[in-house]
């Protein structure tokens, strides 16, 4: 049996952030319940990269996008070059997971397109 990969559902930041984060045993895909019931596991959002951070060891890095109803931080571990030709100020078309770590919902990027 293939596994296909979930389809990205256009989000607004808002959306997640205020949503409940579901996680789910095994190997299925943890998910965002928004307010609306909508399930957000992939999300595609645009929006402007307001901050951009690389960690000293170079094995992390995150950028904040912010969509005019809220931000929040996308999230890279070891594989940081995703995060190399962006800059503060640039309009990004954004496809990721939904991930919450102590309390906080991050994206893990998937695509990013300037």
């Amino acid at each position: 049996m293939e596994k296909k990969r979930l389809t990205s559902i256009k989000a607004k930041i808002v959306e997640i952030n205020s949503g409940k984060y579901e996680v789910l045993p095994g190997f299925e895909s943890n998910y965002v319940l928004t307010k609306n019931g909508m399930r957000l596991s992939r999300v595609r959002i645009l929006g402007t990269i307001v901050d951009k951070f690389l960690s000293d060891s170079g094995r992390y890095a995150a950028i904040t996008l912010d969509d005019g109803t809220d931000t929040i931080r996308a999230k890279a571990f070891n594989a940081v070059a995703v995060f190399d030709n962006l800059s503060v100020g640039d309009l990004v078309d954004f496809i990721g997971k939904v991930r919450e770590y102590q309390g906080e919902l991050y994206l893990v990027p998937e695509l990013i397109k300037k």
